[in-house]
């Protein structure tokens, strides 16, 4: 549970590569919204827009998509919910 700060970090630092908006600004957007639901969201949409080779697109959903496991197994976790 410690590292989903970095898996977070990291993937603002992903965000801002692939947008390839300026890394401050980046980062503001990516964290703008209020939950890594949002986050996501937000990434998969600029993944559709982005300048960059299908390879790095495949691989940032690829990321987002076990990031969004990981947290959902997390969240499950911290709060005690059972798992089915």
């Amino acid at each position: 549970m410690a590292a989903w700060a970095t898996v977070e970090r990291e993937l603002s630092t992903l965000f801002w590569f692939v947008t390839q908006i300026k890394p401050a600004m980046a980062i503001q957007i990516f964290y703008s919204a209020g939950n890594f639901k949002g986050r996501a969201d937000l990434f998969k949409a600029a993944l559709v827009a982005a300048d960059v080779s299908d390879d790095v697109k495949t691989i940032s959903r690829l990321l987002l998509s076990k990031s969004i496991k990981y947290n959902e197994c997390r969240n499950a976790l911290e709060h005690n919910y059972q798992f089915r």
